[in-house]
Parts: structure tokens; C-alpha cells; sequence
């Protein structure tokens, strides 16, 4: 009998290396090619290579447990290459095909590997699990943020240099892992059969369920309000709170998105002298507390309250979050600007950490890695809206309060949404009495 504690440690070591992905937010502001070409659109076309891998993983039809593993470390080498090819890049294209499909693409193939493995040994903790797993991946850029300038500067390794030794990393912690990545046997490890899954549906009996979409219809709308966060919202309101408080800046002339303003003072500021690009690290590092390190508790909530509370919860934190926004941007102040992307942070930490939770708990674990891939595949729209619609927004206001006040909206509707899903779990006892007994 092997130890799961171990598998879990295991398997959220591997993942906190792939979580250098959404290092792209902090790395592109280092990043300096000939020509100096717009690369906003990068950030989009990673996070989509990313959904993808996650559904090439969930759809390819595995016989064998080994298969699977052997897929996986394959997978590792081309997201490890990819990466470390990026360090090589000098033109836009590069960067797409290697830190977007290469990498963007091996690494949700192995994040959905990793997450369902581990998540196959917590059928009775699977908030508590998933928790632990995304907050590995979340927290990386908080972690890398402490060493970004010393790293990304071009005294010492540069960005090209920091991707090839990151690529390095993760080839060798990938690799080792794979000495952990173990099919799921847990027997004599549940003590307390209660909290097991009821229900242990296939992919095609999940789509056809309407809580389903319900479901859905929530992720989506909290997953577009907190993509926007993430990729430009909690970033551009750093710098306009910069301006506004005495930090000069020039805007480039391929403008369209505040992330390549550049610095040009000596003025002291709350935040010192500081170019924007740890300016942006900062707001980034603030976003990633909340994201990363929230996931664990709100797992735990989810375990002990279960998902129908968890997801209405989730929606009221997303809700205060942007209004918090609001609050701190009309005060200037920047405490409540702290706040404010703190709690956008956990309440974006809420929505990925309910993916493979709702997953497990309404639907088993037994055919998680199918379900978890096309889970993954409803993602795709708001994260093509959600890369924009912030940027969208301040460019034709000249602020975000628009933005925030959308976010507050969605929220609202994506707790209407909650409201029917109590309903539907009736109807999945009735529909399937016959699965796993026990307590949801």
C-alpha cells in the first residue's frame, strides 16, 4: 500500500514548476526582441495551447495506466523544451510556438495528468486535494516574484536565460516525479466512507445533466472576470495608482495595454523608485497570495460544506473583490488597493480550485480525467473574452470602474445561477440510485 500523503506532495512539487506559466504576466516585461514587436497577444494564445492540452489529455483513450504515465513524461521533455527553446527567441513567432504551443500545451497535458492521478487517491478529500494540487500551480508567481528582478535583469541571467534554466528545472522535477506517479489503490485508506463520492458518471451522462451547465454557465463567468484580473485589470490599476501619486510615465507607441509603460523618474513614491515592471510584479505578487494560497482553505470549505455553499461563497468573494476595486480606486488608497486584489486573487483561487472539486464530488472520481477535459474545453470562451475586455474597457474610459462594476454584475448572475443547482442534485439520486452510497 503506497502512501498517498506522498503522492500528493509529489504531485504539488511538479505542479508549483509548471506554474511558471503564469510567470508570462511578470517575464514579458523584461522581454526585448528586435524591432520591439507587440507580444500582447501571447498571453492569450498560451492560455488557450494550455485549455487544449488539458483536453488532449482527458480525450486520449488510455488502456493502460502505463500508457498514461508514459504519455506524461513524454509530455514533460516537449514542455520542458519548450520552454527552454524560448530562452533561444527573437522573433513573436518564436514565442508562440515554443512558451505557446510547446510549452502551453505540455503543460496543461500534464496538469490534467497530475491533478487526476492524485485526485483518483482523495475520492473522500477532494476539496482538501485539489486545494493543496492548485495551490503547487497558483502560487509560482508570488514564489518567483522575490527573484524575478535579480533573475530577469540583464546584469544576470536576462529573461532568455531565466527560461532555459526554469526549462532545465522542470525537466529534471518532472522526470523525478514520474518515480511517484502511481495508478490510485485505496484500500484500507478510507476511513470514513460518508464523505465518498455518490455518483460515478461517465463523460457523456455529466454533459447530459443539467446542473452541468449550470455549473458552467458559473465557472465561465467568474473565470472571465478573474482572467481579466489576472492578465491586465490588477496590473493597470497599480500603475494608474503610481501616476496618480507622483510616478512620471511614458506610454510606448504600441500603447494599447498599460503593461509596456515605461519608467522615466527619480520621484519617491509609496512604492519607490521603481519601474513599472516591478510595479507590476508587485500587483501580480499580491494577486498570486490570494490565488495560491487561498486554494487550500477554500478546498477544505468545500470538503466540509460542500460545493453548492463552496460555489456561492466563491461568487460573494468575487463580488466584494471588484467592489473592493471600486472603493480603493475612488479613495486612493492603496491598503484598500491591497485588499481589493487580495480578495480578486481568492475569489479567481475559488473558481479553478472548484473544477476538479465539483467534478469529484457530484460526478466521482472514476472518470475524472475525462471530465475534468471537457470542463477544461468550456474555459476557452472566457479566457478569449476575458484577455480583453478589461483592456476594452480602460481604453475607452481611461478607467476601470466600468470593468469592476461589469465584474460586480456577473457575479451576481453567476450566484443566480448556484441557485439552481440543488435542484438538479435531487434529480441525480433519482437518476442514478444505484452508484456509491454515501453523503454528498
Amino acid at each position: 500500500m503506497k502512501n498517498r500523503g506522498i503522492i500528493l506532495t509529489a504531485s504539488t512539487i511538479v505542479l508549483f514548476c509548471l506554474g511558471f506559466l503564469y510567470s508570462w504576466t511578470v517575464v514579458k516585461n523584461y522581454i526585448e526582441l528586435p524591432g520591439d514587436p507587440d507580444i500582447s497577444d501571447v498571453w492569450l494564445f498560451i492560455m488557450l495551447a494550455f485549455t487544449i492540452g488539458i483536453f488532449l489529455q482527458g480525450v486520449i483513450p488510455f488502456r493502460k495506466f502505463q500508457t498514461q504515465k508514459i504519455a506524461a513524461g513524454a509530455a514533460t521533455v516537449i514542455a520542458a523544451a519548450g520552454l527552454f527553446l524560448s530562452g533561444f527567441a527573437t522573433l513573436p513567432i518564436h514565442l508562440y510556438i515554443c512558451y505557446g504551443i510547446l510549452f502551453g500545451v505540455g503543460t496543461g497535458f500534464l496538469y490534467n495528468s497530475w491533478v487526476a492521478m492524485a485526485m483518483r487517491w482523495f475520492p473522500d478529500k477532494g476539496g482538501f486535494a485539489t486545494g493543496v494540487l492548485l495551490m503547487g500551480f497558483g502560487v509560482t508567481t508570488f514564489v518567483f516574484g522575490f527573484f524575478a528582478t535579480a533573475l530577469l535583469d540583464k546584469d544576470a541571467l536576462g529573461w532568455q536565460g531565466t527560461m532555459r534554466l526554469v526549462g532545465i528545472i522542470i525537466l529534471v522535477v518532472g522526470l523525478l516525479g514520474m518515480f511517484f506517479f502511481w495508478e490510485a489503490d485505496t484500500t484500507g485508506l478510507i476511513r470514513k466512507p460518508k464523505k465518498m463520492p455518490k455518483h460515478q458518471l461517465t463523460f457523456v451522462q455529466m454533459i447530459k445533466d443539467p446542473t452541468f451547465w449550470f455549473y458552467t454557465v458559473w465557472k465561465m463567468i467568474l473565470k472571465l472576470v478573474g482572467i481579466s484580473m489576472s492578465a491586465y485589470a490588477t496590473t493597470t490599476l497599480y500603475v494608474m495608482y503610481a501616476r496618480q501619486n507622483g510616478l512620471s510615465l511614458i506610454l510606448s507607441e504600441r500603447a494599447a495595454s498599460m503593461e509596456i509603460l515605461k519608467y522615466d523618474a527619480t520621484a519617491e513614491t509609496v512604492f519607490g523608485v521603481l519601474s513599472v515592471a516591478a510595479i507590476v510584479s508587485i500587483a501580480q505578487g499580491f494577486f498570486s497570495v490570494g490565488n495560491g494560497f487561498g486554494r487550500v482553505p477554500l478546498g477544505i470549505m468545500h470538503d466540509r460544506i460542500g460545493a453548492v455553499k463552496s460555489l456561492l461563497i466563491i461568487s460573494g468573494i468575487n463580488i466584494l473583490g471588484a467592489l473592493l476595486c471600486i472603493i480603493g480606486t475612488n479613495a486612493q488608497s492603496l491598503i484598500l488597493l491591497i485588499l481589493a486584489v487580495l480578495i480578486a486573487g481568492l475569489g479567481y483561487a475559488g473558481c479553478a480550485m472548484e473544477g476538479p472539486a465539483f467534478m469529484n464530488e457530484v460526478y466521482g472520481n472514476r472518470n475524472v480525467r475525462e471530465n475534468m477535459s471537457f470542463n477544461a474545453l468550456t474555459t476557452i470562451p472566457p479566457i478569449i473574452v476575458g484577455s480583453k475586455i478589461a483592456q476594452a474597457v480602460y481604453n475607452e474610459t481611461g478607467e476601470l470602474n466600468g470593468f469592476f462594476l461589469i465584474a460586480i454584475i456577473l457575479g451576481i448572475i453567476s450566484l443566480l445561477m448556484v441557485l439552481f443547482i440543488p435542484r438538479g442534485l435531487k434529480r441525480l439520486d433519482i437518476m442514478y440510485p444505484d452508484e456509491t452510497v454515501g453523503n454528498r
